[in-house]
């Protein structure tokens, strides 16, 4: 059986901008910190590969380090294979943020905008 963990709407990068500036910062990082979280709830799941089906960004240009932090983050778990897709926030149209996560993403993030072929059971 393959298992792997689906997730959605992160909208990393929000800016939260109707909370007091504290409260903002905290929730921008909480954010952020829910792509070990995930990492993890995989891993006690069984399941290797962690799929984000849309707005893991809230927007079709997120900062350079909202990027670069995710992807850092990504890269920190590893073990787990993150496949993304593209959501209303974030959509395919968003070619800059795509052609971004395609040459910065770490190697266990699935980076082709073309449909990718999963062969199921590996041989």
């Amino acid at each position: 059986m393959y298992r792997f963990l689906h997730s959605s709407d992160l909208h990393l990068g929000k800016a939260f901008g109707t909370y007091p500036e504290a409260i903002r910062n905290r929730l921008r990082e909480a954010r952020h910190g829910a792509i070990a979280r995930l990492a993890q709830a995989a891993r006690d799941g069984g399941a290797a590969t962690v799929l984000l089906a849309g707005d893991t960004f809230d927007a079709e240009t997120p900062a350079p380090d909202t990027l670069r932090h995710a992807l850092r983050a990504m890269a920190a778990e590893a073990d787990i294979t993150w496949i993304m897709l593209p959501g209303n926030h974030d959509s395919l149209a968003a070619t800059e943020l795509w052609r971004r996560i395609g040459s910065d993403a770490p190697r266990t993030c699935g980076r082709s905008p073309a449909p990718i072929r999963w062969n199921w059971p590996p041989a």
